[in-house]
């Protein structure tokens, strides 16, 4: 994952397209991490921005699902967990947690977190979030998931 604030990023993200007809409102964030990372007390948190004309540009795509399965209806934001460009830099919106340096085998390794956003973060068309870290994290060291619900304008 990548560092903070830039536009270049690495990780999960979560974008309402400029355009959508839906307010994406945040449901749940759920973060690991599954190896060892580089530095203790790395801080993990979700930052997000706003852009009325540009959206993210997406690497790395994942197909959002409805969770009402086989019959939802295909989901308008559009996910990511790899790279992307950002449409500005974004702000941070609410610190996690913090990342310990133990192995799988310490037993303070961080368990799998999930954090009840309540509906507190709504990304209007063209508002976007991702995952926050304070030090670059090992790609592969990373499982996470947002879950939201899409809102008529």
């Amino acid at each position: 994952m990548s560092i903070a604030f830039a536009t270049t990023y690495i990780g999960l993200y979560l974008g309402n397209p400029v355009g959508s007809t839906i307010n994406c409102v945040l449901l749940k964030v759920a973060y690991g991490f599954i190896i060892a990372q580089p530095a203790a007390g790395t801080i993990i948190g979700l930052m997000g921005g706003y852009s009325a004309s540009t959206n993210i540009t997406v690497g790395g795509a994942i197909t959002p699902r409805s969770n009402m399965i086989g019959i939802g209806p295909t989901p308008q934001c559009i996910a990511g967990a790899g790279s992307a460009t950002l449409p500005i830099a974004p702000t941070l919106f609410q610190v996690f947690g913090s990342v310990l340096t133990g192995a799988i085998t310490v037993s303070n390794t961080n368990p799998l977190c999930v954090v009840d956003m309540e509906g507190s973060i709504i990304l209007p068309p063209g508002g976007f979030v991702a995952l926050y870290s304070t030090v670059a994290t090992a790609a592969s060291s990373l499982v996470a998931s947002f879950t939201w619900e899409e809102v008529p304008v």
